[in-house]
């Protein structure tokens, strides 16, 4: 088998919950090239298979959130192939009302009529602007950790199947 098989396998075995998730993202981030462009790393992080990508985008959007910040995190995915990979995954992860509250955030930052991203506090005005999205957000986003986990735990197989294709890719 490959590497990264071998690696999901173990993590499979001797993680669970929030550290299995994270261990995860480390596993999978050494296919996605970090050190090139922004188009290079969307390019890469898009080429992993499913559900691998329906996985990774809402943790490493939420991780994101979680340091920056709707209004910083946002502008940084906001393409549509990548916003497409965050709905599927919400919406396998049975995280949809989560994706909506990121569309509305989404769809407020577009606005011509938006001051967040013009603002020295951008992620104060969006909650100014919008009636305190992030903390709808984080009332939201709890269990995202924990739903990824068990996802993987599930659908083992499904995740090992896709693991193995992960090989041929190269961050």
């Amino acid at each position: 088998m490959s590497a990264v098989h071998d690696g999901m396998v173990r993590i499979l075995a001797e993680l669970d919950g929030k550290s299995l998730a994270d261990a995860f993202a480390e596993l999978v981030e050494h296919r996605i090239n970090m050190r090139g462009t922004a188009d290079e790393y969307f390019a890469s992080l898009l080429r992993l298979p499913s559900p691998l990508l329906e996985l990774y985008a809402p943790l490493i959007f939420n991780s994101h959130v979680c340091m920056d910040g709707l209004a910083d995190t946002i502008p940084l995915y906001d393409t549509n192939d990548f916003m497409t990979a965050l709905r599927d995954g919400c919406e396998m992860l049975d995280q949809s009302a989560l994706f909506s509250i990121i569309d509305r955030a989404r769809e407020h930052l577009r606005n011509p009529g938006s001051t967040a991203l013009m603002s020295d506090a951008p992620n104060v005005a969006l909650d100014r602007e919008t009636g305190n999205i992030h903390s709808t957000y984080f009332a939201n986003n709890k269990q995202l950790m924990i739903q990824i986990a068990q996802y993987l735990q599930v659908h083992r197989d499904r995740v090992l199947i896709a693991a193995s294709e992960l090989d041929g890719l190269h961050g």
